[in-house]
């Protein structure tokens, strides 16, 4: 009875262990994507020449696979899943990408609405936008305002063919972007 009892014990912690590792796991490389996005912000101000450029964009290929390698060793989870289509469409695979957010959306993942989001900006990127427009408004309504958001708009606003949704998404792109300097020359296209 006590090494039963003793068996059982060690399971719960081993389970509880290897539950709160595959957490941690998906905070900690959601983290480093961050991290890693926030300096790839930073260096690209910097950038002089077509060979620094280069050089960055080669040392943003082989950080996000490294974060990549990194997520098929871990805890399969929901996050890990999202993170690794958003990287992979960093990384211009959009059909892996796609596929990765279908499932996550036909699975019903309480992370269905960010993976839709996902799914507009890559439907956007491989110039489907009229898809990505009826895509984007099932949720639409539930997304925060975010420099992700204002980008959607903006892009719906200059690729739809509907004059009216361009119109429309225009206006919502003026809206949301505000007083952000970096919308400036965008409004100005507007």
């Amino acid at each position: 009875m006590k090494k039963g009892m003793r068996v059982l014990f060690t399971l719960v912690l081993l389970i509880s262990f290897m539950a709160s590792v595959g957490y941690a796991g998906s905070n900690v490389l959601k983290e480093e994507y961050q991290k890693l996005q926030k300096e790839l912000d930073e260096k690209i101000k910097t950038i002089k020449s077509r060979k620094e450029y280069n050089v960055l964009l080669k040392y943003r290929s082989k950080a996000l696979n490294d974060i990549l390698s990194k997520i098929k060793r871990s805890v399969k989870s929901d996050e890990n899943m999202l993170l690794k289509a958003q990287i992979m469409m960093d990384l211009r695979q959009m059909t892996p990408a796609m596929t990765i957010f279908d499932k996550l959306i036909k699975n019903g993942s309480k992370l269905a609405n960010e993976a839709k989001l996902g799914k507009v900006r890559g439907l956007l990127a491989t110039r489907k936008s009229d898809e990505a427009y009826t895509l984007f408004k099932e949720i639409e309504a539930d997304v925060k305002p975010s420099p992700e958001v204002d980008e959607i708009f903006m892009t719906l606003a200059f690729t739809l063919k509907d004059e009216a949704k361009k119109t429309e998404y225009a206006n919502k792109y003026l809206k949301s972007a505000g007083n952000d300097p970096k919308a400036e020359n965008n409004k100005a296209y507007i």
